[in-house]
């Protein structure tokens, strides 16, 4: 690599000290996610639907330690289009810090209920 100099020996016997290095870069990144979806079958075929989740990293570098988390959450409307399946479609509105976003659904991201 281009700019990749040798200084201190890492754990694999390798080292660095270039800032561009990818490897020493994300060298010690830990992430943690969590998801939650309800769902509430209000009349006949409809269905309203609440769903969050929240994810964070750790990233150790050589001089610092980065932690960064997330959260996001929404609302949306599901029409159940085969009830022998449980197949469903519908209208999602979600929202994390600086987006908000409209998707339209079809089928499950989940186990069938």
């Amino acid at each position: 690599m281009r700019g990749h100099r040798t200084a201190r020996p890492s754990s694999s016997g390798r080292s660095c000290n270039c800032a561009e290095c990818l490897r020493c870069a994300i060298r010690a990144t830990r992430q943690r996610s969590v998801e939650v979806e309800a769902r509430w079958q209000f009349y006949g075929r409809w269905s309203a639907v609440a769903f969050g989740g929240a994810g964070a990293t750790r990233t150790k570098r050589q001089t610092s330690t980065t932690t960064q988390s997330i959260g996001s959450g929404g609302l949306g409307f599901r029409y159940e289009l085969a009830s022998k399946f449980g197949m469903h479609a519908g209208i999602d509105v979600a929202h994390s810090p600086g987006t908000t976003a409209l998707y339209f659904v079809v089928g499950n991201a989940w186990f069938r209920p």
